[in-house]
């Protein structure tokens, strides 16, 4: 049977606890027979957690956010975001909202009771604004902390674009060469007379694997392209992929600085809207990678042994340098998720910078690379041309 993992709101903080259910809805049941509001749902083994990607996550936020500045409750303004909602899901996602607060139960514990649609931070910045009564401040701080992660993955696709594009480009070319032009290039070597270089003789022994074998070729990149893309979809081989190229030293810093962005900063919001540092490491530590699950229980462990924050995180290489002492300096004011802000800000210009180096040295090494491999075949196109052309006229 399916388990999943229910991250629950208790009068101690956040709790965890781990149930089998045959399916999302009946784990929420159960996680309902509590009485504590559940803030998230993973599933854990025999199951696939489902996420509706239609649900306009921010453009709820901005307007719910306006409506709230503008005076209304939180019952009014929904009520007036479902009834001008042009989406079928939004507008039932709206309602269901709607009546779970008539019955009784906070935001929080509406909008946890729809995984699909609002991931467990959201909820957990909602669950703390409640405590203050500030909930368009809090959703407000949300939407800056999407706009910085939208901001650091265009910087990362943007600089890979452009050298993914030449080399697809370039592989394109270098297969038209090799399977069109080079062959019927090597039919007019083929009748010729005189002594053929190696240049020539390589084309021609090219042209004659393909004409002899061409089938098995065709079917041998086929299947091996297939084979690639089966790869690519199961999640253990994507993953031995990604961790053979996090080992070049520059892509795996840039991840480990871009998952740490992404980490402090989702920990300064959560901090910030009251949540304690043990249950705020817990809920951002999704934002880490799968290969650093070990060390952010292994902390965890610390942190409740009370050791400092920043000598944890440290410790297990969830930190960088910077952040450390920014982080012994929150530690001693008492202001840890400011200095998170600050931490998030000097990782952005860090990025920045090497952001600047993938564009201006590694896209022109790329089209160096590109531009090699296809000029070698054009000169091994001429060199024939030029020597049957000698020979003419000797």
């Amino acid at each position: 049977m399916p388990k999943y993992r229910l991250t629950l709101l208790s009068a101690d903080g956040v709790r965890q606890r781990d149930v089998e259910a045959p399916s999302p809805e009946d784990a929420r049941r159960e996680a309902a027979k509590s009485g504590e509001p559940l803030l998230a749902l993973k599933a854990l083994s025999g199951a696939a957690p489902r996420r509706d990607g239609g649900f306009p996550l921010r453009l709820f936020s901005r307007e719910l956010v306006s409506l709230l500045e503008a005076g209304l409750n939180t019952v009014e303004a929904l009520r007036i975001l479902r009834e001008k909602a042009d989406r079928p899901t939004l507008a039932t996602s709206l309602r269901a909202i709607e009546q779970s607060l008539a019955a009784g139960h906070p935001l929080s514990a509406a909008l946890a009771a729809l995984p699909q649609h609002f991931p467990p931070l959201f909820v957990a910045v909602v669950s703390s604004s409640e405590q203050t009564g500030q909930l368009a401040h809090a959703l407000r701080r949300y939407l800056e902390h999407e706009t910085r992660l939208a901001a650091l993955k265009k910087q990362l696709v943007s600089a890979l674009l452009y050298p993914a594009l030449v080399l697809v480009v370039g592989f394109l070319v270098v297969l038209f060469m090799l399977c069109f032009v080079i062959p019927r290039f090597a039919k007019l070597l083929a009748s010729a007379s005189s002594e053929l270089s190696m240049s020539a003789q390589a084309m021609l022994s090219w042209s004659n694997l393909l004409e002899q074998h061409g089938n098995l070729l065709a079917m041998g990149a086929t299947a091996t392209a297939g084979a690639i893309a089966w790869g690519l979809g199961q999640a253990s081989w994507r993953a031995r992929c990604l961790r053979v190229i996090y080992r070049w030293p520059k892509i795996g810093a840039w991840r480990q600085l871009f998952e740490l962005t992404r980490f402090y900063s989702a920990f300064g919001l959560v901090l910030e809207g009251g949540v304690p540092v043990p249950d705020a490491l817990r809920l951002v530590g999704t934002l880490l990678g799968a290969d650093r699950a070990a060390a952010l229980a292994q902390s965890q462990a610390d942190l409740a042994a009370g050791q400092p924050l920043s000598t944890v995180l440290a410790r297990h290489g969830l930190t960088t340098v910077v952040a450390e002492h920014l982080l012994r300096v929150g530690e001693h004011t008492g202001e840890i998720g400011q200095m998170c802000g600050h931490i998030v800000r000097f990782q952005d210009e860090a990025l920045t910078r090497m952001h600047e180096v993938i564009t201006q040295v590694f896209g022109p090494l790329v089209m160096l690379a590109v531009g090699l491999v296809v000029g070698g075949l054009v000169v091994m196109l001429y060199m024939p041309i030029f020597e049957l052309a000698g020979g003419l006229g000797t």
